[in-house]
């Protein structure tokens, strides 16, 4: 049995991941289909796969209220959002609330 070139030259691409290439239906899977979330939105972005990806890490981590608070504020970097996304969520449960206007 030889090797398809094609075949070696897409998993590559796909950071050495198989996908299915059939949905559970048995139908042939679109090329959107079978490109990850975060692949997907790099290109349509812009942005680095690995950014997207850590945007996501960080968004899934941190509690929604927290992010809540800390939007628009010196917190809402990429430095302290991953000090934020290290804690735990009983820590970060007791940050105090931001002032009222």
């Amino acid at each position: 049995m030889t090797k398809n070139p094609n075949d070696e030259q897409a998993r590559s691409k796909m950071g050495g991941k198989t996908l299915p290439t059939h949905d559970a239906t048995g139908r042939k899977k679109t090329p959107q289909q079978t490109k990850g979330f975060a692949a997907d939105t790099a290109e349509k972005t812009g942005m680095s796969k690995r950014a997207i990806n850590l945007s996501l890490s960080r968004a899934k981590a941190i509690p929604e209220d927290v992010r809540d608070q800390i939007t628009r504020t010196h917190l809402d970097k990429g430095v302290y959002l991953d000090i934020l996304k290290k804690m735990s969520s009983g820590r970060l449960a007791v940050l105090p609330a931001p002032p009222s206007p």
